[in-house]
């Protein structure tokens, strides 16, 4: 079975984006500085560059630039058993005033 590709993105800082499903969605801050939240959460998982973060339940993230920041996002690998894997979509947010 063949990895899928890592999506590389940039953010302005207070930029936001969001990922409908976060199971199996690796995120790694590759420059800046990252805020995430997951829904239904009360963890403040902040990522510097080098870190790392890996969803594990089926729940919304809002990945949140604290400076300007570079990212990849690399989608799980499809399950046979549940097709919310199949696929990441990214919904660009406008950035906070």
């Amino acid at each position: 079975m063949n990895a899928h590709p890592a999506y590389q993105l940039g953010l302005a800082q207070r930029g936001l984006f969001e990922i409908p499903d976060v199971a199996g969605v690796q995120i790694r801050c590759t420059e800046g500085s990252l805020w995430i939240t997951l829904d239904h959460d009360l963890r403040d998982i902040v990522l510097d560059a080098g870190d790392v973060f890996t969803g594990s339940d089926h729940r919304r993230a809002l990945v949140y630039a604290l400076q300007p920041s570079s990212l990849s996002v690399r989608a799980p690998s499809p399950s046979p058993r549940d097709p919310r894997t199949a696929t990441l979509a990214f919904t660009p947010l406008a950035a906070a005033a």
